[in-house]
C-alpha cells in the first residue's frame, strides 16, 4: 500500500474513471461487474505542490485552486485512451462527474469520479462532443481512429503529433 507524504504543501487527487474498451463483453452478466474489472476501471494519483503556501490559510481560495487544478487534468484523463460509454460498445463522448473533497485535511485531498457515456442526456443520441480517443489538443474525429503519441513525461496526455502538443503546452505544462 502506497504510503502518502505528510507534507501539507502536497495537495492528492485521486480520480477514477469509468468506461470500457473496445471489444468489451456487453451482456448482463458483464455490467454487474463492469466497474470493479480492468479495463473498464482506471485510478489515476496526481500530487501537486501547492503553490502558494498562504492558501493554507484560507480554506475558500484552497478550494477554488483545488477545483482549477481538478478541472486541468480532466481533459488528460478523458483523452487517455479509446474510451467506450460505461454502458454500451459506443465511442465516449460526454462524462458525468462527481467530486469528494477533504480540502481541510493536511495534506488536502480530493477524488474524482468520472463516468464516460456516449450521451449523458439520455438514450445513445447525437454526437455533438469530441470522441474520448481523440487528440487532447485538436479532439479530431480522425484522431481518434489513429496512433497517437503520449506525452513523455505525464505518459497521460495524447496527441496527433508534435504541432498539437504544442499547442496544448500552455494549459498541460501547468499542471505536470
Amino acid at each position: 500500500m502506497e504510503t502518502m507524504s505528510e507534507d501539507p504543501n502536497i495537495f492528492h487527487l485521486t480520480a477514477v474513471v469509468y468506461g470500457s474498451a473496445p471489444g468489451d463483453p456487453q451482456d448482463d452478466d458483464a455490467q454487474i461487474e463492469a466497474f470493479g474489472e480492468l479495463p473498464r476501471r482506471v485510478e489515476v494519483k496526481f500530487k501537486a505542490r501547492i503553490p502558494d503556501t498562504g492558501l493554507l490559510q484560507d480554506q475558500a481560495r484552497l478550494d477554488t485552486w483545488g477545483q482549477l487544478y481538478t478541472h486541468s487534468v480532466y481533459a488528460d484523463l478523458k483523452h487517455s485512451q479509446d474510451w467506450r460509454c460505461a454502458f454500451c460498445d459506443k465511442p465516449a463522448r460526454e462524462s458525468s462527474s462527481s467530486f469528494a473533497s477533504w480540502m481541510h485535511l493536511r495534506p488536502p485531498r480530493m477524488n474524482i469520479f468520472v463516468h464516460l457515456l456516449c450521451d449523458a442526456s439520455g438514450p445513445c443520441g447525437e454526437e455533438t462532443y469530441p470522441q474520448a480517443a481523440s487528440c487532447v489538443s485538436c479532439q479530431s474525429e480522425e484522431s481518434a481512429h489513429s496512433d497517437l503519441q503520449r506525452c513523455s513525461k505525464c505518459k497521460l496526455s495524447r496527441y496527433c503529433g508534435v504541432d498539437c502538443q504544442r499547442a496544448d503546452w500552455g494549459r498541460h505544462k501547468k499542471r505536470s
